[in-house]
């Protein structure tokens, strides 16, 4: 490639990033008070102001970007960005009604830590009524001819809120078929004003009621309820009215600081713009200005796909509404670069960091975020050490140790009853992984052998032995596991000193073998597979390996899916879903090349933490339960390890079949 070409895609990439986005103080959005009567709809009539954005203005009101557009749709262009003094109509049924005072403003106090005495109101409370929107389902059948943006006009929903809920019809409609149209309903909900004292909780004030802190959460929409304020005027659902109350209720503080985060994930604070930082290996210091080619392997190349991929996740988000600005550093491996960063308060006003990519700047960069509330995202780096003192670092891919803990669970739950051989070299380096393994396996076969359930949370085993794997301890140590006839049920190979003999004199021909192997090296896996290919006439085989497999060029492919070859990946790519189709498209229609895994790596990095930042702030890190939450199709599955930073255990288990690689747990 002619350097001038490269350099001139490279500062496009940065100009886009940085500068065409532009940075600018977001407009505030206030609600207006106009209204218009339009064919018996009611509308309040929003007139746009210079750096308002439908994100901005969504939130105001309480309502759905889908919404805005469904209720402008004589504003064809409306989808292609907004201008000033557009006049918007927003459904007056559908703005989230805001906490207000009958008598006084809501005024907001700070949060007490201590227990406190919530006060008994007085008995004779006036007793009213509101319209709380919720979302219901009726069954529509399609009729002959019918199409997808019919059935959303005639319902008023939109066609991506019909297809998130009807997945099948994305290939399309057919006759008769049944589809669950989501609608909106009101329900009349009976309250009563409560008058807040000083350092009252939603926690101890739901408690003592006797209701629910989503009852009030419902009826005080758009209100601060993490903030209570003394003064500020509380809608208690009325059947609390009758109930004799006791004088008053010590609250746990441990606990009402996580019903806090509940309370926070429900009312985010949320901001018109972001700015997100991202520190990536360019390299460009490497660059001969008096080269007039570059080569194709050249170290500037190493992680520009990825930079590629962050970039259309942009593109996309800006699309439904999330207004941010992208800063692009160049940080390489020496921590040096990063601290000076830090120095010349470039990273102040970030509300996301994504990188660095190395371990010496991402500890530097990981400990300034910690002070500062940031969080912080590592694409590629995969120990969980690191996560140890930083509470807002995200590890995006997992660690080789997590990722074997679930296949041993994989195994244990899925070839109980088969002959499992577990073949290793003792190496000193992977001890560790090797116990962790093995102790594992034994735990999770013992469980299921004795008709115990597995028990788990976010993925990961919790038994009476408790947690297993590096930084975790163990409260016993299981014998060897045998099984019904007294034979025992998985076998161990050292295969420096037991060789391929000892392998095969393992194997049963009346079982399938499963063979767990962690030894890495491309000439020895290459041979290994060769040697077992030649037992595959008398012998049922499987064989699970590792992630360092997948970089092997030389390996026999027939041979991966002869020997039914399993591995594990954080980057598996399904090109027959939709949205990875539709990646593709982008990516070659901008980039013309084809993306590779870390493009694919980019886009779902960038489109989970952007769209983080829309839903739920700067401090998305609180609500990580919800983006968990199995409502979104995520790529990713944060988990607290050992109590600090979060770390992505979400991986796929796949084998070659028809040299495709095929998700095991879809097969």
């Amino acid at each position: 490639m002619r350097l001038w070409n490269f350099v001139f895609v490279l500062s496009s990439l940065m100009l886009l990033s940085s500068q065409a986005l532009g940075q600018f103080e977001p407009t505030t959005v206030n609600r207006t008070t106009t209204r218009a009567t339009i064919d018996g709809q009611g509308y309040f009539q929003h007139t746009v102001l210079a750096g308002q954005t439908l994100f901005g203005i969504s939130q105001a009101y309480g309502v759905s970007i889908e919404t805005i557009y469904n209720a402008n749709q004589h504003l064809p262009d409306l989808r292609n960005g907004l201008r000033a003094g557009l006049v918007l109509h927003i459904p007056v049924n559908a703005v989230a009604p805001l906490l207000q005072a009958p008598q006084r403003p809501v005024q907001i106090a700070q949060n007490l830590t201590q227990p406190t005495t919530v006060r008994r109101p007085e008995h004779s409370v006036q007793i009213q009524t509101i319209e709380i929107p919720y979302r219901d389902f009726i069954e529509h059948t399609v009729d002959r001819r019918e199409t997808l943006f019919g059935i959303s006009r005639r319902y008023q929903v939109s066609q991506d809120s019909i297809l998130m809920h009807n997945p099948i019809a994305r290939q399309g409609l057919h006759y008769r078929q049944v589809l669950k149209i989501p609608v909106k309903k009101y329900s009349a909900i009976p309250f009563f004003y409560y008058d807040v004292q000083q350092g009252e909780t939603l926690e101890n004030l739901s408690t003592h009621f006797g209701v629910t802190q989503m009852e009030v959460m419902n009826l005080n929409q758009g209100a601060d309820l993490e903030n209570l304020a003394a003064g500020s005027l509380l809608r208690v659902p009325a059947r609390a009215a009758a109930i004799d109350w006791p004088p008053y209720i010590v609250v746990d503080q441990q606990a009402a600081d996580s019903k806090r985060l509940m309370v926070y994930c429900a009312n985010p604070r949320l901001k018109e713009h972001y700015n997100v930082a991202v520190l990536i290996p360019l390299y460009l210091d490497q660059f001969n200005p008096e080269l007039t080619r570059i080569n194709a392997s050249h170290v500037s190349f190493s992680f520009l796909s990825f930079y590629q991929g962050i970039l259309i996740a942009l593109d996309s988000i800006a699309q439904v509404g999330v207004s941010i600005t992208l800063h692009t550093f160049d940080i390489g491996r020496n921590a040096s670069d990063a601290q000076q960063l830090v120095n010349n308060n470039s990273l102040e006003q970030m509300d996301l960091i994504i990188g660095p990519f190395f371990p010496e700047p991402l500890r530097v960069i990981a400990a300034f975020a910690n002070k500062r509330g940031i969080a912080v995202v590592s694409p590629f780096y995969d120990n969980p050490d690191l996560l140890v003192g930083n509470a807002n670092l995200f590890q995006v891919s997992p660690s080789l140790q997590t990722m074997l803990e679930s296949t041993a669970e994989y195994v244990a739950r899925n070839y109980t009853h088969q002959n499992i051989i577990f073949v290793h070299n003792n190496q000193p380096e992977a001890q560790g992984l090797i116990n962790a393994f093995r102790n594992r396996l034994t735990s999770d076969l013992a469980m299921v052998k004795n008709g115990r359930y597995l028990n788990t949370i976010n993925g990961h085993l919790l038994s009476d032995l408790g947690l297993v794997g590096k930084g975790r301890r163990r409260n016993g140590e299981m014998g060897e596991l045998r099984n019904s006839n007294g034979n025992r049920q998985f076998h161990e190979v050292v295969y420096r000193t037991g060789g391929m003999a000892e392998i095969q004199r393992h194997l049963d021909a009346t079982r399938q073998n499963i063979i767990i192997t962690l030894i890495g090296g491309e000439a020895f896996v290459s041979n290994y597979l060769r040697q077992l290919d030649l037992m595959r006439n008398r012998f049922q085989i499987t064989v699970i390996g590792t992630p360092q497999w997948l970089e092997y060029q030389t390996v026999n492919l027939r041979l991966y899916e002869s020997l039914n070859v399993h591995n594990m990946t954080s980057d598996f790519v399904d090109y027959r879903q939709t949205h990875e189709q539709n990646f593709v498209t982008r990516f070659r229609k901008a980039y013309r090349t084809e993306p590779d895994f870390d493009a694919f790596h980019g886009v779902r990095t960038g489109y989970f933490f952007f769209d983080a930042l829309g839903r739920y702030g700067r401090e998305f890190f609180k609500c990580v339960e919800q983006l968990n939450s199995p409502e979104f199709t995520n790529p990713f599955h944060f988990k607290n390890a050992y109590g600090e930073g979060w770390e992505n255990i979400k991986f796929v288990l796949f084998r070659q079949a028809g040299f495709r690689q095929q998700n095991v747990a879809t097969q």
